[in-house]
């Protein structure tokens, strides 16, 4: 959970620097021309504020109480609803912005591994559709074109965040096993070293006792080792 905490804040920060680079310069391109696009400029930057809410909000989420994967899905939500809303207003299936659901499918295989990247390229795939066909201003030919190759690519990362997903499971399931392990031998070491009727202890090469069982203290009259 820590592990998995820490990755999710990690996350939450890149998305937030993606947003904001990404969309800021575009805001500050449309501001220099010489009719600049106001309602363009006023979505791309509410989508900002609304990335910055939700980075708060989300932040909050994790510094407290609650388990990340309950964080970590509502946030990849919330990057899909916006990504959506972005593409919808630049064009559809020919938005530039497109690229930003390969980034939350990459999002969704780290923290939520393979059935992450599954469903998250699913529903990419069907968002992109949806608004695709909404916000059409294209030929037939050309847009099943265009969704032909976004599909491919979003495909092709939703693969490769597949296998992603697949290692780092295996490497936590790994680990998990490893700290389990590590705390039965623990556990056992304690049970042999308190069940001695001889005294045991242990000190560092100056002196200092780091542990040292009942019978040691009972030994020495040392209730407080």
């Amino acid at each position: 959970p820590s592990d998995l905490r820490r990755r999710t804040a990690r996350l939450l920060a890149l998305r937030t620097l993606v947003i904001t680079f990404v969309l800021g310069l575009s805001v500050w391109l449309l501001a220099r021309e010489e009719h600049p696009a106001r309602a363009a400029m006023w979505w791309q930057s509410s989508i900002i504020a609304a990335q910055y809410v939700a980075t708060v909000v989300f932040g909050a989420l994790l510094r407290g109480k609650i388990r990340p994967h309950r964080v970590a899905r509502p946030m990849l939500a919330s990057d899909l609803v916006l990504t959506s809303a972005l593409v919808s207003a630049t064009g559809g299936a020919q938005s530039p912005y497109i690229f930003l659901y390969a980034l939350t499918i990459v999002a969704a295989g780290a923290l939520l591994y393979r059935r992450g990247a599954v469903v998250a390229t699913l529903v990419s795939l069907g968002a992109m559709f949806g608004v695709g066909l909404l916000a059409n201003h294209q030929e037939i030919v050309d847009l099943v074109r265009t969704l032909g190759i976004n599909t491919a690519a979003l495909i092709g990362v939703g693969a490769l965040s597949y296998i992603f997903g697949d290692q780092l499971e295996r490497g936590a399931e790994t680990l998990a096993t490893t700290r389990r392990a590590a705390a039965e031998l623990l556990t056992l070491h304690q049970d042999i070293v308190r069940s001695l009727s001889s005294g045991l202890i242990t000190t560092t090469p100056d002196g200092t006792v780091i542990t040292a069982n009942e019978s040691a203290a009972a030994i020495l009259g040392r209730a407080d080792l």
